[in-house]
């Protein structure tokens, strides 16, 4: 499954059924693939700050498990942005060990922000 608007593709000179064929092996993904992956990426991290910005101090209390998760998908997107190619060879993970780093990074964050 290709989850890239349109409007990306278009913009990128890439069809979904390029990015198909590149997940079956059909040789190195192209700079037009590697350049949509890198804006995806730089969608994203815009995302993270527009939200962090958002959450008052109100709100921290209730929002432990956001704060997790936004440090476990932060980590795996950067390791999407560092070989963007990784997306082909299926999901991308992180290691049990970086997993729980992860993890106690969001519940810190969270608790020394309110």
């Amino acid at each position: 499954r290709v989850y890239i608007p349109e409007e990306d593709l278009r913009k990128f000179s890439i069809t979904r059924g390029q990015i198909l064929a590149l997940g079956n092996g059909s040789g190195p993904a192209p700079a037009q693939f590697r350049d949509l992956m890198l804006f995806e990426c730089q969608r994203a991290e815009h995302y993270y700050r527009t939200a962090r910005r958002a959450l008052t101090r109100e709100d921290r209390p209730t929002l432990i498990a956001a704060e997790v998760m936004c440090a476990v998908y932060h980590a795996i997107l950067a390791k999407i942005r560092s070989q963007p190619a990784r997306v082909l060879n299926g999901k991308v993970r992180l290691a049990k060990p970086e997993m729980c780093l992860r993890i106690l990074q969001g519940w810190l964050t969270n608790k020394l922000m309110i």
